[in-house]
This record gives structure tokens, sequence and C-alpha cells, in this order.
């Protein structure tokens, strides 16, 4: 597990409506400990009542590692093998093929498994597929542009001295890096000259930036001109314009199932078609799906299905509407599809 630490909180929008300190230090101590590890201490006294606050932690933590199958509306229907040691990044190319990397590796993915790899320049940390036919991925410390038979289009110079690249996303006329190690987001051309930085910390309007205790950063090009960022250590989403100008953000940290619990979340997100969003979580590990307003949705996958330690979940949609999540633990990209329409209300 990371050694995440809590961060400050935020003054000036939605998630100013956080719990109560108390409930949230609960949560950043449970979010420390295996769901596993803790059914099986508690199977010895599972007929007894909770007799201390370590009691009550595991049956509250035990309680999150359950779902209602009122929400569960996906379930897994394939896992295909990256043949990966450490596998790192996940996207969809033309919303059909999947493709990973990891090891100094591409790696095109078929249904059985690795399908054609080709070997990278330096440590790949992640991938997106661009609508120019061309795959964008993190170096490191720099991006890379590739054909899909492994050639280079152009590697960049380092993104920042302090560049650790968790994230990247590419649109029209412009590529877009989650710089970890910077703790901001950063827009440039195709030809790697710098054009917006946002998520800098900016007193003057009330913002307090990005706070990422471990490397995990997203970022994702949206419609309308705007762009979004996990803020993990503040437990939301961020929306930005282009430009850099701070919109707004939806989430908040709290145990229940609409919210994000644990030191730092969400990790990784993908936008839907209709604008929506889905969403990674360590710690108490759950991929989950939001509306284009932040309002939760319907479950994925939760602690019942995925690693008890699981973490780097990467996301991609599909366009068939399914949802694969990469495993690290695994070593494989985990494909849920739908099988139930969520409910219309949630009442949690």
């Amino acid at each position: 597990m990371d050694d995440d630490r809590q961060a400050s909180k935020p003054t000036s929008d939605r998630a100013a409506t956080d719990p109560p300190a108390p409930e949230r230090r609960a949560f950043l101590a449970g979010a420390t400990i295996s769901i596993s590890a803790l059914l099986a201490n508690s199977l010895s006294g599972c007929s007894q009542q909770a007799t201390s606050p370590n009691d009550a932690l595991r049956a509250e933590m035990n309680a999150l590692g359950r779902i209602d199958p009122r929400w569960a509306t996906f379930r897994e229907t394939s896992r295909i093998p990256t043949g990966l040691a450490r596998p790192t990044g996940l996207c969809a190319y033309g919303g059909k093929s999947l493709w990973v990397v990891g090891d100094m590796q591409l790696v095109e993915l078929s249904a059985a498994g690795p399908a054609h790899v080709h070997s990278l320049p330096s440590a790949p940390t992640c991938i997106a597929a661009g609508s120019d036919g061309l795959l964008y991925i993190g170096l490191t410390d720099r991006a890379g542009i590739f054909h899909p038979d492994g050639s280079a289009v152009s590697i960049w110079n380092p993104a920042s001295p302090q560049a650790h690249i968790t994230a990247i996303d590419a649109g029209a006329g412009e590529v877009w890096l989650a710089d970890w190690g910077a703790k901001t987001a950063q827009g440039y051309d195709y030809k790697g000259r710098l054009l917006t930085t946002i998520g800098a910390r900016d007193e003057a309007h009330g913002y307090p930036g990005i706070i990422a205790p471990s490397p995990h950063f997203d970022v994702a090009l949206g419609p309308g001109g705007h762009v979004y960022v996990t803020n993990p250590g503040l437990h939301r989403v961020e929306t930005h314009t282009r430009a850099g100008e701070f919109v707004g953000a939806w989430g908040k940290p709290a145990s229940d199932l609409t919210s994000f619990c644990g030191c730092c979340n969400p990790t990784d997100i993908a936008l839907l078609p209709n604008g929506g969003f889905v969403t990674s979580e360590k710690g108490i590990p759950r991929v989950k799906i939001y509306n284009a307003a932040g309002r939760f949705i319907e479950v994925v996958a939760g602690p019942d299905r995925l690693p008890s330690n699981a973490m780097g979940q990467d996301l991609a949609v599909l366009g068939d509407g399914r949802i694969a999540v990469l495993d690290p633990i695994a070593k494989a990209v985990r494909v849920f599809t739908r099988f139930a329409s969520p409910p219309k209300e949630i009442r949690a």
C-alpha cells in the first residue's frame, strides 16, 4: 500500500461539505487494511458482538466490502493476460482494440493475450489513443508519439526537471500530460510546445492545487473545451478550461458507496460517450460510474471482485459499452459487461 497522507480540504467548492474529521480519520486508517485480512481475522469471533474499537472497525470495513446487488450492474466477461511483468497503462484504440504498456514495451492485445509487441526506448507509465490513429505514451518524464507498428513519430524533451508522467491524453492539435512530479497537468501542441498549465495552487482565487501524495494523478480531455483531472488528496474530480481556468469539482470523502474513501481517491478516470465518468479507487478497491454532474450511478466492480491491494487500475471504455480495467496484480486486463440497468435513484 502507498505511504499516503491525509490532505487538507478545499475551501471554495462542493468539497467543502466534507464529513466531520473523526469519520474521515477512521477511514483513512481503515483503508490501509486488507479486506481479506479483516475477514480472516474476524472469522473466529463472527458470532460475537463488537467489543472494541478494532472490532467496530473490522465490522465497518467488512460492510464496505459488500456491494448492494442493485448497484452491481456489470459482470466480468473476459480476462486478457498482458504478458507484462509490470503493466502500467491501458487504452482503447478506435474504441475496439486494447493496448497496454509496461516493461519498456507497447503491446496490442487480442482476446487471448498479446498479439503484437513493440519495444519502447524507455520505461512507459501511461498510454492514450489519438483520433489521428497514433498512440501517445508517457515515458516516465516525457511523452512519445508512436505509430501502431511501434515506430516513433517523435520523442519529446522532459516535461519538467522533476517530471513523473502518470497519465496522458490527446485531442485535436493538443496533448495533455498529468505530471505527478510537478503536481500539474500540462497542455502541449503536437510539437511538444507548452501551451497551458493547470492544477497549480492559486490562493488569490481560493484554489488549493493538486494534492496527490502517491503517484496516482489522471487527466482526460472532455467536450466543450474542458479538461478533467483527478485531485485524489481532495477526493474529487475537477473541471478546468483548456486555458487553465478552474471551473468546478465534484466528489467528497466519506464511507458510503457514492463517495471516495481512503487517503487519496479516485486514482483513475475515463470518460463515457454520454459525458459520464468511470472511476477507480485503491484502498477499498472499487470501479464506479458517475453521470456528467458527478452523481453516482452504479458499480462496475467492487472489493469482492478486485484484489484487496489493487492500485493503478487504469481504465478504458470500449465502443460497445464494455469497461476495461487494468489489473496490475493479475497482470491482466479485465473486461466488464453490463448485464442489468442501474436503479433510477440512489438512496445511499
